[in-house]
């Protein structure tokens, strides 16, 4: 029995005559299992265009093993399925579409964007419908790709072929008003292509109005793309500047600020100056806590170049700075440098205590400029920060109370004048410490004097006593040992004091005598002045020691104005 069923398919499957079809086709149906699955077998291992139109027409049957095995006979089945799509039966025109997605028959784009400008109803919506579909399946293939050149350049020429009978479609928009094409159009094409251009560059395109609203309202995260390219590129018209500024979605968001990134291009930040109202910027800002880090700065970079109202902005930017990520709250406070008033001045004291210390630093560099009640004594405060970044800020808003023009000075000060500015110098200029051993290593007789000096005043004698020493070990002139010995009667460490007792054999009197006094004298604490003091002396002294004491001052005005002007 075995043996003559083979016979029998053998026969079915090599014949050349047609009727064996349609006895293969019965048996799909109405046979028992086995034989119905070796039916299948023999029919398709004919691969006559007969026998593929009959697994077409039972298509919905199949699984999804059988659809990929037809998918596999290439260009023969292919070609069952355009003749589905050359049917007026609805079912079998239905089957047809389905089996274009299936098998991702790219090359029938162009008949079925032929049967949506032609034909009408459910024929025109359903094939529209499928150019969409395959046109994403074409997107996500391009996309997910990692095939070798061949296979790459495949695709390629599918997505030429199908672009360029899209274009068409999209050029002729009049004759089908079918916005799921200028969709497929828009899901191929490139930013730059021409006809896409041209449809956003003339209002009075039959498409113009319909593709600005697909991708005002589109969710497919691809065209998201297409506006964001250019506007990064610098060729974007008023009416995608507009689009961007009022797409107030958060998958939209999201995609923009990532793309743009925590340093906007120059080309970005001067489009955005052109937009003078901007929805999603808006307090409150409702979507601020699901952006992240990276996004809100950019949102903030964005906010602070753009045209809008500044009070507006100044708005956004303080509910950035109050509620914020670190990161946006750091381009917040950066943001805040080019706003003047009492708005922005009370902003920017509330958050002095951020947990960042890159935010303070930024905060307190902005102090002095905005004239604030009580910003003197807050920077002589953070010169004692924790902080590596704060007291570089304060130092910075403190730059007049250096070590070279404490030097161009000291003499012309009292002594507890002379401490104070010391002692301000000392937390103020790191680079200090270092400009003084090179003073006392001056040639000039009268540098050295000073340098001694600015040393005890500074309180730092202990921190130079080496170039002390060394330096009383070579001195020639009395009066310079007998400053370094008085110096280093100061401290209280081994070396110093062996030092000051080895100038009791100095050769000078003088030398001996503050020798003696230095070892003869308790110890003393290190005259520290109070923080009132310094911060009387910083407003006495500064506006005499700073080169211009308005430089950099926030114009006076309205509580958010601008200094910047953008």
């Amino acid at each position: 029995m075995a043996e003559g069923w083979q016979i029998t398919w053998d026969i079915l499957r090599n014949t050349r005559n047609e009727a064996a079809v349609p006895v293969l086709a019965a048996a799909m149906d109405r046979a028992p299992q086995e034989v119905a699955r070796q039916a299948m077998e023999v029919l398709l291992a004919r691969r006559s265009p007969a026998g593929y139109w009959e697994f077409l027409l039972r298509w919905e049957r199949w699984d999804a093993d059988w659809r990929r095995r037809l998918a596999g006979e290439g260009a023969r089945f292919a070609s069952a399925v355009r003749g589905a799509l050359l049917s007026s039966d609805e079912r079998i025109w239905r089957i047809g579409c389905d089996a274009v997605l299936s098998i991702r028959e790219y090359d029938l784009v162009p008949v079925l964007l032929l049967a949506v400008e032609e034909r009408e109803g459910w024929v025109s919506e359903m094939a529209a419908d499928t150019v969409l579909g395959l046109c994403q399946k074409l997107r996500e293939e391009e996309a997910s790709s990692e095939a070798d050149e061949p296979s790459g350049q495949r695709l390629d020429r599918l997505k030429a072929h199908a672009l360029e009978a899209l274009e068409h479609a999209a050029d002729r928009f009049d004759r089908h008003r079918n916005r799921k094409v200028l969709e497929s159009f828009l899901l191929l094409a490139d930013p730059q292509h021409p006809v896409l251009l041209d449809i956003l560059g003339n209002p009075h395109h039959p498409a113009f109005l319909v593709v600005l609203d697909l991708l005002k309202h589109t969710t497919r995260a691809t065209l998201f793309d297409l506006p964001i390219a250019w506007l990064q590129a610098g060729n974007a018209p008023v009416s995608v500047l507009k689009l961007i500024a009022h797409r107030s979605d958060l998958p939209f968001l999201r995609r923009l600020l990532t793309a743009v990134g925590p340093n906007p291009s120059p080309t970005v930040t001067a489009a955005f100056r052109r937009l003078e109202s901007i929805v999603w910027a808006k307090p409150p800002l409702a979507i601020l806590d699901q952006l992240s880090d990276v996004q809100q700065t950019a949102f903030v970079k964005l906010v602070a170049a753009s045209g809008m109202d500044r009070r507006e902005a100044f708005a956004a930017l303080e509910e950035v700075m109050l509620r914020g990520r670190t990161g946006g709250r750091r381009a917040a406070a950066e943001a805040l440098a080019d706003f003047g008033g009492a708005a922005a001045n009370e902003l920017v004291v509330r958050c002095l205590d951020d947990p960042d210390p890159i935010v303070q630093a930024t905060l307190i560099r902005q102090l002095r400029r905005r004239s604030v009640p009580g910003c003197i004594t807050r920077l002589v405060q953070e010169l004692e920060s924790p902080y590596p970044e704060v007291r570089e800020a304060a130092q910075e808003s403190l730059d007049e109370f250096t070590f070279a023009k404490f030097m161009t000075v000291i003499d012309l000060l009292e002594d507890e004048v002379k401490t104070t500015m010391g002692q301000l110098v000392r937390r103020v200029d790191p680079k200090g410490l270092e400009e003084l051993r090179n003073e006392l290593r001056s040639p000039a007789r009268t540098r050295r004097l000073r340098a001694i000096d600015a040393a005890c005043a500074m309180g730092v004698v202990s921190e130079v006593e080496v170039t002390l020493i060394d330096r009383l070990s070579q001195e020639e002139d009395y009066l310079v040992r007998a400053a370094l010995v008085r110096a280093l009667g100061q401290s209280r460490s081994a070396i110093a004091q062996a030092a000051v007792r080895q100038a009791l054999d100095d050769p000078h009197p003088t030398v001996r005598k503050e020798a003696q006094e230095a070892l003869e004298a308790t110890d003393v604490d290190e005259v520290v002045p109070s923080l009132g003091r310094l911060t009387t002396f910083v407003q006495e002294a500064g506006a005499l020691l700073r080169d211009d004491d308005q430089r950099g001052m926030l114009p006076p005005g309205p509580p958010t104005s601008t200094g910047s002007g953008t």
